[in-house]
C-alpha cells in the first residue's frame, strides 16, 4: 500500500483529476466539494 506518494490517507485526494479540475479553488472549500463528489461517486 506504500507504493507512492497518493494512498496518503488523503480520502478526496485519491480521485482522478477530472471532478477537481482548476476550476475549484485551493483550500477547504474544494476540499468539502470533493468529499460531496465523491460521496455522490459512491452513491
Amino acid at each position: 500500500m506504500t507504493s507512492g506518494p497518493r494512498r496518503t490517507t488523503a480520502g478526496p485526494y485519491t480521485l482522478p483529476p477530472a471532478p477537481a479540475g482548476p476550476e475549484q479553488p485551493a483550500g477547504p472549500v474544494s476540499r468539502a466539494r470533493l468529499r460531496s463528489a465523491e460521496h455522490a461517486v459512491r452513491r
